[in-house]
């Protein structure tokens, strides 16, 4: 699966909420949605030999963010990382303060 495959699928998943890559931009008189979806992506790390890549890997961090705690988004991504085969490890789920929102992150490779 590649980046873009990813948030495709994020897409078609989520089409009620705004995803944001890398940084969250709003323009100055937007305010953030009650619920969103935040990614990173790391350095892709890929074995290759003879001008073939073999093998890649691109570690993601990805953030639902939801203004109270809600089983339901957090389910739905659980099913799409399984439904696309990405084995995943539930990093938090916790209200930060900083954000006054509650955030579930998932760690995983494409």
């Amino acid at each position: 699966m590649t980046a873009e495959d990813f948030y495709k699928g994020l897409a078609n998943t989520f089409p009620e909420l705004q995803i944001f890559r890398e940084a969250i931009t709003v323009d100055e008189d937007e305010e953030l949605p009650p619920a969103y979806i935040y990614y990173t992506t790391g350095t892709t790390q890929s074995m290759f030999a003879d001008n073939i890549v073999w093998w890649s890997s691109t570690p993601i961090t990805l953030y639902i963010v939801e203004n109270k705690p809600g089983e339901e988004l957090t389910a739905k991504a659980k099913q799409f990382l399984n439904d696309n085969r990405l084995p995943f490890e539930v990093a938090e789920n916790a209200w930060e303060d900083e954000l006054s929102a509650f955030v579930t992150t998932f760690d995983f490779n494409i």
